[in-house]
């Protein structure tokens, strides 16, 4: 494996990632995959009882998990890092390396974002 592949596993897992907890995607089929997981939109009042914004809470622990993006990057990494592996004919013995590096370099991408 080359380091632009790692590049391009790493950048993977982090959009792959970032569309699952932050966007609700075409036709809302992401959001509503996270309401099927057990996330539900509550709204947010003011003072007034004005509705100033609605926040995603998740009302299970696979909605803990989805919500998360620390947690859902390990388990996107896993399955990304493994086809890589297995459609790219990289050593087997890389996938540990390889799931864990990218699961250090999107988690560093989220946190620059921030």
């Amino acid at each position: 494996m080359i380091l632009s592949d790692f590049i391009l596993v790493s950048l993977a897992v982090f959009g792959i990632t970032y569309l699952v907890v932050y966007f609700d995607g075409p036709f809302e089929i992401l959001w509503k995959i996270r309401r099927v997981c057990g996330v539900k939109r509550v709204p947010v009042l003011d003072s007034v009882g004005q509705q100033v914004d609605i926040i995603e809470e998740p009302t299970s622990e696979l909605a803990k998990l989805i919500k998360c993006h620390w947690c859902l990057t390990v388990w996107v990494s896993f399955v990304v890092s493994l086809a890589y592996v297995l459609l790219f004919g990289a050593a087997l013995v890389r996938f540990p390396f390889l799931w864990l590096a990218s699961v250090s370099v999107s988690g560093l991408l989220h946190d620059c974002k921030r």
